[in-house]
């Protein structure tokens, strides 16, 4: 199997990254999936939003947060990376 690249995301998976992209300049916080599909016109589940984001963060334009010291990292909280 091929990996993703940025010209293989179909409009669903661009459009997730827009929201995304927009809620972190926004908040400058991570974006959690759950958060997602509570923004108006976003009409996925927040599991259809994590395949998404799990797509986007193989293909490298996103990143999910450092976890807290004694934390664990949550799959459905995702910030930009800085090389988005």
């Amino acid at each position: 199997m091929t990996a993703l690249t940025v010209s293989d995301l179909n409009d669903r998976a661009r459009e997730v990254f827009r929201t995304i992209v927009e809620a972190y300049l926004d908040t400058g916080e991570p974006v959690g999936s759950r958060t997602l599909s509570r923004v108006p016109g976003v009409n996925l589940s927040p599991a259809s939003i994590r395949n998404v984001m799990q797509d986007l963060e193989e293909i490298g334009l996103l990143s999910a947060p450092t976890p807290r010291p004694g934390g664990c990292r949550p799959r459905s909280a995702y910030g930009c990376s800085s090389t988005a």
